[in-house]
């Protein structure tokens, strides 16, 4: 069996005109304002036009200033519609949101709570043999910013690097349940998935490396023949 590995990034994205002292998401913003927001970015999810970038989202998402929270819910609504572009869009967003403006401007306790909104849309899609292995992709690099993206930058120039975080529990738990699967739509997506385990990951979080190899090893023997070739890569 010849399976043809690629690794698949989101493009980075350079928020237009943000600087680090520009006070970007530190002002509370006006009730009025948030409720126009949070309209607009309604408005920009009905059923979108298929695109690569996102430019209309990203201001649209920047409105929202320090009360970005507020737009997580909107995205993971549409998450959930049946059109697919429209679904592509809002994990985007949730992507952008994420690894942008919590990334630069949230607190770990607002990224916690961040996480914690998002976290049971994302795994659903994330494991689910039948959602589009684009979805999956995108909502797994939004779990884990740093496979997606290693360096951000902003409008004046200045370099953000993202360093690995560990896995929550959760995510380690999806991930370990995506790579002993047997379905057959999933098996490029799983070396997708084993590509960044074997690198910055595991290099950095040893005990994740010791969960995911515990995990994988019974596979080189009991598994099925795609499940074997993938053990053996990863091992």
């Amino acid at each position: 069996m010849c399976l043809r590995l690629r690794k698949t990034l989101l493009p980075v994205w350079t928020p237009p005109g943000r600087s680090r002292d520009a006070g970007f998401a530190s002002a509370p913003v006006p009730a009025t304002d948030l409720e126009t927001a949070k309209r607009e970015l309604r408005a920009l999810l009905e059923r979108p036009q298929q695109q690569t970038q996102y430019p209309q989202l990203t201001v649209a998402l920047r409105r929202f200033g320090a009360e970005w929270l507020e737009a997580i819910p909107i995205l993971l609504e549409r998450t959930d519609t049946p059109d697919y572009e429209t679904r592509k869009w809002a994990l985007s967003g949730l992507w952008w949101m994420f690894v942008n403006i919590s990334t630069l401007n949230g607190s770990p306790e607002t990224q916690a709570q961040a996480l914690s909104l998002m976290r049971p849309r994302l795994s659903a899609i994330f494991r689910s043999p039948t959602e589009p292995v684009e979805l999956r992709r995108r909502a797994v690099e939004t779990l884990v910013p740093s496979w997606a993206v290693r360096r951000i930058s902003t409008a004046s120039g200045e370099k953000f690097i993202i360093p690995p975080r560990p896995l929550d529990e959760g995510t380690l738990a999806d991930m370990v349940a995506v790579l002993q699967s047997r379905d057959k739509a999933s098996e490029e997506f799983r070396f997708e998935l084993i590509q960044p385990l074997l690198s910055q990951q595991l290099q950095s979080f040893p005990e994740e490396a010791r969960t995911i190899r515990d995990a994988l090893a019974p596979m080189v023997e009991q598994g099925d023949s795609p499940q074997q070739f993938l053990a053996a890569y990863a091992l």
